[in-house]
């Protein structure tokens, strides 16, 4: 690892290799860096002997790829002066466009019927959500919102690790919620509470 970095020398690197496991990772490390290479207020405000806590606890969840994904973002949208911890670690997290889902507008109307077709990872999160899914209509606008995002959240997540949508599912579920006579309903609402139960989620 080279001598660089305003102040972060090799020996202070050596030094917080040789401390406890919950000393800061070699990523965390270089990220910690990088941020206070690009934000000097950073090294102003926190010296460089070590990454503060709460900047630790912020990155050493990620992985490289969460890095390479967020840290464009960071220096479009905090050009000047640094993101919080919380901001930051935010800002890495996958986005239903990097994976080629729907973003989160144009997945909510989907999923409250604003819109007529329904993208297969909508109508699998409206799967995992059992009888929630049902009553997003009968919501206050922010709480339907909260409340669908949460969970459409989870998915992108879980898709962006390598899970891959039963597409059968949210064909199932399609085809259903498209057929609006009260049985229909009544059937989507049981259908929808069976497939959360065997995806462990209450309803």
């Amino acid at each position: 690892m080279m001598n660089l970095y305003r102040g972060i020398t090799m020996s202070n690197i050596t030094n917080l290799h040789q401390q406890s496991s919950s000393e800061p990772t070699p990523l965390v490390i270089e990220i910690w860096a990088r941020l206070i290479e690009l934000y000097a207020v950073l090294s102003t405000r926190h010296g460089v002997a070590r990454v503060p806590i709460d900047w630790k606890e912020a990155i050493a969840p990620l992985s490289s790829k969460d890095i390479q994904r967020g840290w464009p973002r960071m220096k479009k949208e905090f050009p000047d002066f640094p993101p919080t911890p919380m901001r930051f670690a935010i800002l890495c997290q996958p986005r239903a466009e990097d994976i080629g889902f729907p973003d989160d507008e144009t997945a909510y109307q989907q999923a409250i019927g604003n819109l007529p077709e329904k993208h297969p990872a909508v109508a699998y999160t409206r799967s995992l959500m059992g009888s929630r899914a049902s009553h997003l209509t009968e919501m206050n606008d922010k709480t339907a919102r909260s409340t669908f995002l949460s969970y459409y959240h989870e998915v992108i997540s879980n898709v962006d690790g390598g899970f891959e949508i039963p597409l059968a599912i949210t064909e199932t579920v399609s085809e259903v919620e498209n057929n609006k006579s009260p049985e229909s309903i009544r059937q989507n609402k049981i259908c929808m509470a069976l497939m959360a139960k065997v995806y462990g989620v209450n309803v």
